[in-house]
């Protein structure tokens, strides 16, 4: 049984390690997009009070 589980654990760590950048990707642009959205309704915004 314990023997069965070492044997495994490579595998889950080429599961991780292709997981991981692909988290780490889609939550980096997630994270620009909301970014970009504030800067751009923050512009927006201060057009309409400026004009």
């Amino acid at each position: 049984m314990y023997y069965k589980l070492v044997f495994q654990l490579p595998d889950v760590r080429k599961l991780f390690l292709i997981v991981s950048p692909a988290l780490f990707l889609s939550f980096s642009m997630y994270f620009l997009g909301g970014l970009l959205s504030i800067c751009i309704s923050s512009l927006f915004l201060f057009n309409v009070h400026t004009n």
